[in-house]
């Protein structure tokens, strides 16, 4: 529905429950006034606006994309708000930072607010003070923390890593675009990442300046969030070499670690050695499902590069090998579901089929019917027959998830060839069992039978016992 500035009063003031967020912008689209928007007029006295959304009960979220007049009464009448849990400044006028300090009461005094958002602005000094008082005076934990895309001096977002100590259940961090790459600020963020975020599950620190040395600080604080942390993007930090992506790759191999989704595209410096680097990460690491590594003209991966991932996600030297490959990994590039076509096609053939099914033990079986025709038994014949009833089993279960006719053939033989392995290994185990079986059959039939018959059955009997040396 789009609303006129009317509307946009009339639902505030009436505290009209479906009513929970609008923006300010002076921007209308091509075919008029955007949903939920409220346009200023040039001179209009911004005050009741600010009124009825201190008042309101049900606003959850306000998005600033136009300055208000600070001799406005709106932002002191917006402080009584208590119901707002997101606030975003996008390509707003922080007037260096008076803002944020018109909004100390709401900071203060609103419990529900978990989310605070600023991107495309410019933060200068006083800003960037002005705002790290204001995420220090919030009443509550913030979970949500995007700061992206500013225009800032170096060094200068310090003071707001700081502030954020302040909120220990931080969930959500975005830094990106913001040119961190001083050790100052490496060292400020690893702290927070080390001693306060212990709920981090989503970090963006992509399109900065981190090098070498800030990476490998960074990689060393979280350790402490490894067992949370779902989704980490480095992209676009060209200063990262080799040796910051092994530092990087160790996260993969951490006991615990949560991570699903890694993010270092595109990067110039990735290429064949980072390549192994990361496929060797990923031999024992089953979450992460996505990592983006390959992207268009920054590839430059050779042979080698191609066959680690291949190996990765199926080695094929042995059905066990087979088996304890990579089933979680489902992408290489950066976008879910996207392939590049420099990637070759086996191992996009693998990705598909690690994404396509929830069941892992599936996947691995799929994997070992497409590339083993026999599987060698001998390592099993240490327990004799006791073994032979899962494999089976397991035929059993491929059989039953499969629809290929091909396949079922493929899977028949298999199963009787592994048969025929462990009763040409243990003749007597099989032998004995079976024959002693058929005696006790035929002593049953002797009180039944007569004439030709008890003759027949009694000779059968003898050649039984005969076998197993009872005659």
């Amino acid at each position: 529905m789009i609303h006129t500035n009317r509307d946009v009063l009339r639902s505030l003031k009436n505290n009209d429950p479906d009513f929970e967020q609008f923006c300010i912008t002076d921007e209308r689209g091509d075919d008029g006034p955007e949903d939920d928007a409220y346009h200023p007029i040039d001179g209009e006295d911004m005050g009741w606006l600010g009124y009825y959304v201190g008042n309101s009960i049900y606003l959850r979220e306000i998005t600033f994309f136009q300055t208000i007049d600070t001799e406005s009464s709106f932002y002191k009448e917006m402080s009584n708000n208590r119901s707002i849990e997101g606030v975003d400044f996008s390509y707003y006028n922080l007037l260096d930072g008076k803002i944020f300090s018109m909004l100390t009461p709401f900071f203060k005094n609103n419990n529900n607010l978990i989310y605070i958002k600023i991107s495309g602005c410019t933060l200068g000094v006083r800003a960037i003070r002005q705002l790290s008082l204001a995420i220090g005076s919030c009443n509550t934990s913030l979970k949500n923390i995007d700061i992206t895309n500013n225009l800032i001096e170096d060094g200068n977002l310090v003071d707001v890593i700081v502030a954020l100590s302040m909120h220990s259940p931080l969930e959500h961090l975005d830094l990106s675009n913001m040119d961190i790459g001083e050790v100052n600020e490496c060292t400020a963020l690893a702290t927070l990442l080390r001693c306060t975020t212990s709920e981090l599950q989503t970090l963006n620190l992509g399109s900065n300046n981190i090098d070498d040395e800030g990476v490998e600080v960074l990689v060393d604080a979280l350790a402490n969030v490894s067992n949370k942390l779902q989704v980490l993007y480095l992209k676009k930090n060209y200063s990262i070499t080799t040796r910051g992506w092994k530092a990087v790759s160790t996260l993969l191999e951490m006991p615990g670690s949560k991570l699903i989704n890694l993010d270092v595209s595109p990067n110039n410096n990735i290429g064949a050695k980072e390549a192994l680097v990361f496929a060797k990460a990923l031999v024992n690491n089953s979450t992460l499902k996505r990592l983006a590594i390959f992207v268009g003209g920054n590839v430059h991966t050779p042979v080698e590069g191609w066959r680690a991932f291949s190996q990765l996600l199926c080695d094929t030297s042995s059905v066990n090998k087979t088996y304890l490959s990579n089933h979680t990994l489902e992408n290489l590039t950066s976008e879910w579901r996207s392939y590049d076509q420099s990637i070759p096609n086996d191992i996009v053939s693998l990705l598909d089929l690690n994404s396509s099914l929830d069941d892992k033990r599936q996947v691995a079986m799929f994997k070992i019917l497409r590339n083993h025709s026999y599987f060698n038994m001998a390592p099993f014949f240490e327990w004799e027959f006791k073994v032979l009833p899962l494999i089976i089993c397991w035929f059993a279960k491929a059989y039953y998830h499969t629809g290929e006719y091909r396949d079922r053939l493929k899977i028949r033989r298999m199963k009787l060839s592994t048969i025929y392995d462990f009763i040409k290994e243990f003749p007597m185990l099989y032998i004995e069992p079976v024959t002693r079986k058929e005696i006790v059959e035929c002593s049953a039939l002797e009180d039944q039978l007569q004439g030709g018959e008890l003759v027949e059955i009694r000779q059968r009997k003898d050649r039984a016992m005969r076998r197993l040396g009872m005659k």
